[in-house]
């Protein structure tokens, strides 16, 4: 049990630098990160309610990442908002993920899927084999803070053996979230939750 919990430590020690070494050492990229930047450094300057670009109203993507980058943003300066940001929802993304295989697999398996993670550096590196690919879990995007809410649905709905209203209207509030932040992608879960909550023959109030 205590070699479990070192290399849980250690696995989690080692995914927090891999995000802190993309939030703080990688450049900016054009796609999308730097226009990403802009909207939250205008919508500062002008000191309005709504997102904006270039003096105009912003309505391209969803406010809430924006938002959020905004508000710590006296914290971490402009730049590093958003990508602070996607670092929290990218730990957020693999505790939850960690939790759930724990509680309904193993603690063994939770492990192999903690370093599973680490081994994947289209997570964590911009074009880690040559191919176009800009978004990591540290960018100014919004991908990740999406894939957090759409994670965290999930859990809401299958961490528990029976299901609860509250984690019901939870597990759908988080996906009302998570459109907010990057529009209807969230629609693929919102079916893959309904249809498992149809299958249940019993809802514990």
């Amino acid at each position: 049990m205590i070699l479990k919990k070192i290399l849980t430590i250690l696995g989690f020690s080692i995914f927090l630098i891999l995000l802190l070494n993309g939030a703080f050492q990688a450049g900016f990229e054009r796609w999308d990160e730097q226009t990403n930047i802009e909207v939250v450094k205008d919508t500062i300057q002008g000191q309005s309610i709504f997102l904006k670009l270039n003096d105009e109203n912003f309505f391209e993507k969803p406010p809430l990442f924006y938002y959020l980058s905004i508000i710590i943003s006296p914290l971490t300066g402009i730049e590093n908002s958003g990508r602070f940001v996607s670092v929290i929802s990218a730990l957020g993304i693999v505790f939850l993920l960690f939790i759930l295989i724990k509680k309904n697999v193993s603690f063994s398996k939770a492990i192999v899927f903690l370093y599973l993670i680490l081994l994947i550096p289209q997570l964590y590196f911009v074009n880690p084999a040559g191919y176009f690919a800009s978004h990591t879990f540290s960018s100014f995007d919004l991908d990740t803070l999406q894939i957090f809410f759409i994670v965290l649905s999930f859990f809401l709905i299958f961490i528990s053996e029976k299901l609860t209203t509250k984690n019901i209207y939870l597990s759908y509030l988080s996906l009302s979230l998570g459109f907010l932040t990057k529009g209807p992608f969230v629609f693929i879960p919102l079916l893959i939750n309904s249809f498992y909550i149809f299958k249940q023959k019993r809802v514990k109030e």
